[in-house]
């Protein structure tokens, strides 16, 4: 987790092509806005 440069606390997961997976597959690297509300941590669908 980090704040982005929209100040919004991120996410960072990474993505692989379904069924191929390995040290030297494809892997992106992805991030989604997340917020805290009530002790509850969600994604943030406000992009």
């Amino acid at each position: 987790m980090a704040i982005g440069a929209d100040g919004r606390h991120h996410v960072f997961l990474h993505a692989f092509r379904a069924g191929v997976a390995g040290y030297k597959a494809f892997r992106a690297s992805l991030t989604a806005p997340i917020r805290f509300e009530g002790g509850v941590v969600s994604l943030d669908g406000s992009v």
